[in-house]
């Protein structure tokens, strides 16, 4: 079952690269996501999801904006009214990376620029239908008057159709190894996980006591013949029972009972996977009465299930808005659709972006958002929002072991796998459906039944965070997620031959809390979702009594093949590169364009070893820098030379510059510069920077903006200023 849509000296120069690169990854925005590093009290660090160019969206020339433009003219000509997310032109961070000071300023900002925007666009059937307090979006439902005054106003980046989507345990307990971690005292306590479904039935016994917050966000919508399932027809509620599961009469109604289940249900006789864990229920869908809409009716019968994707983002603000009542270790969605073959194609997507944006918030936060990855048996792709960077993707095993080839969506950037064939859970009571407590999870009303997909595999995942979150609490996202992918199963996907790893709970929790303290390196560059040229300096932490080092680097081109261990170089202690408490080296071997994630290993002359890993980081070669070179020296304003990138928008420079007396000074120089105020040749592009460095030290970073306002960037290079 799953919900889906429709459609210097090397130690100078080793001390002289860190710290700016971790002031890099924050101001390089959206593109850089990176979610390790602590709070900072600036503003600095906020970057537009877009182009930087200001300028209206009617006066963009790219083909892509065109279509989008074009799209949401035709759907207004035939409808009169449409509903769609708009994105607003105010510099963002995710909270997590943000002092609270900077947070408070940068949702005010959001609030202003929205108010401002909605008194400048109004007509008379336009209106805004949700307000995001966290990230730069609105959802409005706009007329022909409503759409032209958006596409001239400059603080509108973006605009995109809310589309209106579909929604796609005994035995695999022990499978994954959670009852080993619940005899080792972990079973998810004092964690909550936010099930973001149909809702919940709390009155379940399996359920029981466990739903601790609710909400509902729903639309009614006569233009497309939606109706509210909150409690009163209303279009938003976190009032208690609000988080119910909708009647079951709706075709699906019973979906979000059993992932609950599944994720945290608690039983006498087995039980979900976080069985100590609390449940935030929000209910994300509306009710669909008209048949042509619902699609076939032997598979989705009328009234059927449909969510909007403003309602789920609402819903996944609302997380963000507990995690501070709640220790809250997970979402879990277990809906989506479409297909996207890569990654890149998935977070460039313009329909992905406020999603995105809400996602890297929650991760920013610890907060991990897990998507199952779709039944349409595909081979090369994901559905949409599981092919998010920032979320947790999983596919579905059968209890052999082997990925249920007959639905389970796979591709190379798949993140894991867990049990999704034949669970059982708990359904809500009226639920018509016959029952199987062989192997078995609660539906509503106090019964139980065994559905199939990768949205019963999801919460597995979901559940799985919540016992490793309360094993260590200040766990990142990406140190768990490292944890379940080096101590899972690998099972290989026969269709295509992609090797994924099957969680395996008890040894994950070991590799978790095993590898922490002082004998387990950190990594610190390339860091989860940089970019980088094709041979990048890996950082890490210096670990006490080390005695060597070892990198590896599974490498994954622009077509999808892997090359695993591209990089497998040890190197003992006199030979790297060690100061001020990190470490760096080069790879032997250059990476070629695509991704890569890297592992760092810790040896010990007592024969054991610690493992830490993986950061998955970009690779291209279009983009790069030429001079200054690494161990250059200029004046106080040197010329910047890189290889041109055929049809850029512009050009962003960026330096970091240590005087004499190594004070940091962290864009120096921050320079927007549109292709037509960039010269150009065949070979290169060159420009000045308009403020002189100071005596010392710098390193500059140069990033190519492509129309559409996705930007690549690259650096750094280290030089000499005198």
């Amino acid at each position: 079952m799953y919900f889906a849509h429709s459609n210097t000296s090397s130690l100078t120069k080793l001390t002289t690269f860190l710290q700016p690169v971790l002031v890099f990854m924050l101001t390089a925005g959206a593109a850089s996501h990176a979610f390790a590093v602590a709070p900072v009290n600036t503003q600095s660090f906020r970057s537009i999801l877009g182009s930087p160019e200001r300028a209206a969206l009617s006066a963009k020339t790219d083909s892509t904006t065109k279509k989008q433009i074009q799209a949401l003219k035709a759907k207004l000509q035939k409808s009169g009214s449409l509903r769609v997310i708009v994105g607003l032109r105010v510099p963002f961070a995710a909270e997590g990376l943000m002092a609270a000071s900077s947070v408070k300023q940068q949702r005010s900002d959001i609030a202003v620029v929205r108010k401002k925007l909605v008194s400048r666009v109004k007509s008379p059937r336009s209106k805004v239908t949700a307000e995001f307090k966290t990230i730069p979006f609105m959802g409005m439902q706009i007329d022909q008057t409503g759409l032209n005054k958006l596409l001239a106003d400059p603080s509108v980046i973006n605009i995109v159709e809310d589309r209106l989507s579909e929604p796609f345990l005994s035995q695999s307990i022990p499978l994954i190894g959670a009852d080993k971690a619940w005899s080792a005292g972990d079973t998810g306590k004092g964690m909550a996980v936010a099930i973001i479904d149909s809702g919940v039935d709390k009155k379940h016994p399996f359920l029981s006591g466990k739903v601790v917050s609710e909400a509902c966000y729903s639309t009614t919508d006569a233009t497309e013949g939606s109706k509210s399932l909150c409690p009163g027809g209303v279009k938003s509620s976190i009032a208690q029972g609000s988080g119910v599961n909708c009647p079951v009469s709706v075709y699906q109604c019973e979906h979000g009972t059993h992932v609950a289940g599944i994720a945290a249900g608690s039983g006498s006789d087995f039980s979900g996977v976080a069985k100590g864990a609390s449940i935030i229920a929000i209910q994300v869908f509306s009710r669909i009465d008209d048949q042509t809409v619902c699609g076939d009716p032997i598979t989705a019968p009328a009234p059927c299930l449909r969510f909007y994707d403003t309602n789920i983002i609402s819903a996944l603000h609302r997380v963000l808005e507990l995690r501070n009542t709640y220790k809250i270790a997970s979402v879990n969605m277990s809906l989506g659709g479409g297909k996207y073959k890569t990654q890149s194609e998935c977070d460039l997507d313009p329909h992905n972006t406020a999603m995105k944006t809400a996602i890297d918030n929650l991760r920013s936060v610890g907060i991990a958002t897990v998507i199952s990855s779709g039944n349409a048996s595909f081979t090369d792709g994901l559905a949409a929002p599981a092919c998010i960077s920032s979320a947790i993707s999983v596919g579905a095993t059968t209890k052999a072991d082997a990925v249920d080839t007959r639905y389970s969506n796979s591709a190379t950037f798949l993140n894991l796998l867990a049990p999704g064939t034949s669970i059982c859970s708990s359904i809500p009571r009226g639920f018509a459906q016959g029952l199987d407590t062989s192997i078995c999870s609660s539906i509503p009303g106090g019964l139980f039944d065994v559905f199939n997909g990768t949205s019963m595999a999801a919460p597995h995942v979901a559940g799985a965070w919540a016992i490793l979150k309360q094993a260590k609490p200040t766990a990142s996202v990406s140190e768990i997620m490292d944890a379940l992918a080096k101590t899972g199963v690998p099972i290989r996907d026969p269709r295509n031959g992609i090797t994924k790893p099957r969680i395996q709970v008890d040894a994950a929790l070991h590799q978790l809390v095993g590898s922490s303290g002082a004998d387990a390196p950190t990594q610190i560059s390339p860091s989860d979702q940089f970019t980088t040229g094709p041979n990048p300096p890996y950082v890490w932490t210096a670990v006490k009594g080390a005695t060597g080092y070892l990198i590896w680097v599974n490498n994954t081109d622009t077509t999808g093949k892997l090359l695993p261990g591209r990089v497998d170089q040890y190197m003992p202690i006199d030979q790297v590169w060690c100061s001020k408490g990190q470490c760096a080296m080069k790879g032997k071997v250059a990476l070629v364009p695509g991704t890569a994630d890297w592992w760092i290993t810790a040896f010990f002359a007592d024969g054991h070893k610690t493992v830490v890993g993986s950061q998955h980081f970009t690779v291209q070669t279009e983009l790069a820098q030429i001079s200054p070179a690494d161990q250059a020296k200029t004046g106080t304003n040197p010329t910047y030379t890189w290889t041109p990138v055929k049809g850029a928008a512009g050009y962003l420079i960026w330096v970091n510059n240590r005087n004499s007396s190594g004070t940091l000074i962290p864009g120096r120089v921050d320079q927007y510069m549109t292709a037509k105020q960039v010269v150009c040749s065949k070979e290169q592009c060159s420009a000045k920077g308009k403020v002189a460095l100071l005596p010392g030290s710098a390193e500059w970073w140069i990033s190519a903006y492509a129309p559409d306002g996705r930007k690549t960037v690259v650096g750094s290079h280290i030089f000499t200023v005198q």
